[in-house]
């Protein structure tokens, strides 16, 4: 998301509440513009160096916009992405299976994605692509044919979204909806008329859109223990504890 107009880039890792997110900030007046550069990969859930090529943002530019990125506790975005990932592959997966095949092929992200596309799904999960994938076509050029990533970026840290190493102000989605967080700052900024004007049921809150029931108390404490040493770093730099 990025509104170049009003100097406004939102990060958004999947599974952190990104419709709510743009259609907050949508009713809040904020635009979102046209990317000017046609993009070879799934053109959602971009990093910061990806926004910058897709809109054409200079780089030495950002530091005229607020960049913003919501974050969510690792064990909670796993968990729902595990749910997800099983509606794009159109079966059951067991948790403790994808998490053996994760942890053997972690390291290939987010630096060597064709590989992990071809050793995680294509290889790993062969027999599941089968079912989802008859003709066996590479699971890499099926998702972006859909123009998506498959569940690809399910599984890279949160930290990864800035990687041009910027000044990004991060919110925990779980404030937000407690509302402990000050995410009200962009309204000080809005882009069009007083926050008077902004309608009642919209200025306290965000409305969470397609918000699930807390699953992860299904989960034991040892899968719990092995999504974390999946997402050390997003536990640490984002200050969540197991």
């Amino acid at each position: 998301m990025v509104d170049k107009q009003n100097k406004l880039i939102v990060l958004l890792p999947p599974k952190t509440a990104s419709n709510s997110i743009q259609n907050y900030l949508y009713n809040l007046g904020y635009g979102w513009s046209t990317p000017s550069i046609k993009l070879n990969f799934p053109e959602i859930h971009l990093t910061l160096k990806e926004y910058c090529l897709s809109f054409s943002i200079d780089p030495a530019d950002l530091n005229n916009y607020d960049i913003i990125q919501i974050t969510r506790n690792p064990i909670n975005r796993f968990i729902s992405s595990f749910y997800h990932q099983q509606r794009l592959l159109k079966c059951e997966l067991d948790i403790e299976f994808l998490l053996d095949k994760l942890e053997e092929c972690i390291h290939l992200i987010p630096n060597d994605p064709k590989d992990f596309y071809k050793v995680f799904y294509d290889q790993k999960l062969d027999w599941i692509n089968s079912i989802s994938n008859p003709n066996k076509t590479p699971y890499q050029d099926s998702c972006y044919s859909w123009g998506n990533w498959g569940g690809l970026r399910f599984y890279y840290p949160q930290s990864f979204w800035n990687d041009l190493n910027q000044n990004v102000k991060y919110f925990k989605l779980e404030d937000i909806i407690n509302k402990k967080s000050n995410f009200n700052i962009f309204k000080a900024k809005l882009p069009w008329g007083h926050i008077d004007s902004f309608p009642d049921h919209h200025k306290d809150s965000i409305p969470h859109l397609n918000a699930a029931s807390p699953y992860n108390k299904n989960f034991s404490l040892s899968i719990k223990n092995r999504i974390y040493n999946l997402f050390t770093l997003d536990f640490k730099l984002f200050d969540y504890e197991l």
